[in-house]
């Protein structure tokens, strides 16, 4: 099992390495702040790919029930049909 208390004696700031003892406190407090920002932003990416991969499958999936359902598209002088379905809470029942 790794020492997850390992004391940090140096940092690595713009291409320069600093000892941790010479750094201020607001320069330290900022590096810790800009090391967990690029973490989020790494774990934001992280998540955006993840749902457009998710999205892309269910793409597929709805393209592969509408093949094995024989679903025909309209014509292009059709009109749609809008039908709406009532809810528990009536809401889409057309009653206001």
């Amino acid at each position: 099992m790794e020492d997850n208390n390992k004391e940090i004696t140096e940092v690595s700031l713009f291409e320069k390495k600093y000892a941790t003892k010479d750094l201020t406190p607001r320069v330290l407090q900022t590096f810790i702040t800009i090391k967990d920002m690029e973490a989020d932003a790494k774990r934001s990416n992280y998540i955006a790919v993840k749902d457009a991969s998710a999205v892309e499958y269910q793409k597929i999936q709805l393209r592969d029930m509408i093949a094995e359902d024989e679903i025909q598209p309209m014509e292009a002088e059709q009109e749609a049909e809008v039908v709406e379905t009532p809810t528990e809470d009536g809401a889409g029942d057309g009653e206001e």
